[in-house]
């Protein structure tokens, strides 16, 4: 969830170890503090696509960009009645998720994703539909306009 970083020994260690055990793997990059760019969440769609299961999402703490990735996989696999169970993963037990002030929008946007994406799948809507300010706006109007830090710059 941190994107390639091919000058990190961390990232050519995770990479190689991947390589060498045949297993696919995915470099997308989502900010915990900045809301996700329309392509960030594009390629985390993707890769969803794309895996074979079983699957690993890793960030580097392993509840605040994992639990948005592992609840946007379910609301996406299981669709949008599976929401509850999607909101869960960004919960303090048994996850860990304790946001700081900019990550206050992580826990909103699965719902958020869910009251926008209409007729289309999540993922759909990720790839096509999203807005980050518009999110940004949503936020405002629920009282949370400090809940983010930033907009995660678009990536080609």
């Amino acid at each position: 969830m941190r994107g390639e970083n091919a000058d990190m020994r961390w990232w050519r260690s995770e990479k190689q170890t991947a390589e060498t055990l045949g297993i696919s793997h995915f470099d997308v990059r989502i900010s915990s503090r900045n809301l996700p760019s329309r392509s960030g969440l594009a390629a985390l769609f993707d890769a969803f696509a794309t895996a074979r299961l079983p699957m690993l999402l890793k960030c580097s703490g392993g509840q605040d960009r994992t639990g948005l990735a592992a609840a946007l996989y379910l609301l996406n696999w299981k669709g949008k009645d599976a929401i509850k169970e999607a909101e869960a993963q960004l919960s303090f037990w048994p996850y860990l998720h304790r946001p700081k002030r900019h990550q206050l929008w992580l826990r909103h946007f699965p719902a958020y994703a869910v009251s926008q994406s209409g007729a289309a799948s999540v993922g759909e809507w990720g790839r096509s539909g999203y807005d980050p300010q518009h999110f940004a706006e949503w936020l405002a109007s629920h009282g949370l306009k400090d809940g983010f830090y930033a907009f995660q710059a678009e990536v080609s």
